[in-house]
């Protein structure tokens, strides 16, 4: 988690979750838990996609009412493209625990990765019922915004995330990018400036920033940072199949060949 949050490099981060894991199986090879922690970590570091899809199977056999195993393993079925199975999987974790703030944000995550926008935003918003104030859910709505073309609406959801969060790299990203698409780009300039000039934590990573870069249209630059997050092992490369923000660099040749090495067929 210290990885995905921008708290730890990644390379420092996963192999460490790795090793904890397997000591945690060495001592007991029917912990759920540890078999989950080790397919989420195999899958985002590792890309190690049919090793993490049999490990997340094996945890849901040992322990079937375990909410993250079906969490975690809805993730990589959302990344691979499955979109029903993932949906299947992240709504059985709703039934185990109906009040987490992360199952909920990620069950909207899930309809925005695959583009049902409208349900999407319905998802998150009871996210934002449970705590009006969790960051994720709250920069869940602004990405809807952001694909729907409503750039004011998605300026203010990501304002709102910064009044709570603070000066957080990944909010200011999220804002850069919707000031870029609303034409404003100096502003959207003057963020990522700030972005890069600070040192603060949680790290911005190459893929925020290539976010950034392609909604201002750079797309060279964007490919560049798409591909030193693979070279970096940033977690989120897992989803350069599905996310929409990467729509635009669908096309190019150096894109589909990043998205072969992260995602072999």
């Amino acid at each position: 988690m210290l990885a995905n949050w921008g708290y730890m490099p990644c390379a420092e981060a996963y192999p460490k979750a790795k090793a904890a894991a397997a000591k945690a199986l060495a001592l007991d090879d029917q912990l759920a838990e540890a078999h989950t922690s080790l397919a989420y970590a195999t899958l985002l570091y590792d890309w190690d996609w049919q090793g993490a899809e049999s490990r997340f199977r094996h945890a849901i056999e040992l322990d079937p009412n375990y909410a993250t195993a079906h969490h975690f393993y809805s993730i990589e079925l959302m990344a691979a493209g499955r979109q029903a199975e993932a949906q299947a999987e992240i709504g059985r974790a709703l039934e185990l625990d109906p009040l987490s703030l992360i199952i909920n944000s990620v069950a909207g995550w899930i309809y925005y990765e695959g583009r049902q926008y409208d349900k999407a935003l319905q998802q998150s918003q009871r996210a934002l019922e449970l705590d009006p104030t969790y960051t994720p859910a709250v920069l869940d709505q602004g990405m809807v915004y952001l694909r729907t073309g409503d750039y004011q609406q998605a300026i203010v959801q990501f304002e709102n995330a910064r009044s709570v969060a603070g000066d957080q790299g990944v909010v200011l990203s999220y804002l850069a990018q919707a000031r870029a698409l609303a034409g404003d780009r100096i502003e959207a300039r003057k963020l990522l400036l700030r972005i890069k000039s600070t040192s603060s934590v949680p790290m911005i990573s190459p893929w925020d920033l290539a976010l950034i870069y392609g909604a201002l249209g750079e797309k060279d630059t964007a490919i560049r940072l798409l591909q030193r997050a693979a070279d970096e092992h940033v977690g989120w490369v897992v989803r350069l199949g599905v996310d929409p923000a990467l729509d635009s660099l669908r096309t190019d040749p150096r894109f589909q060949s990043l998205l072969q090495r992260v995602r072999p067929s």
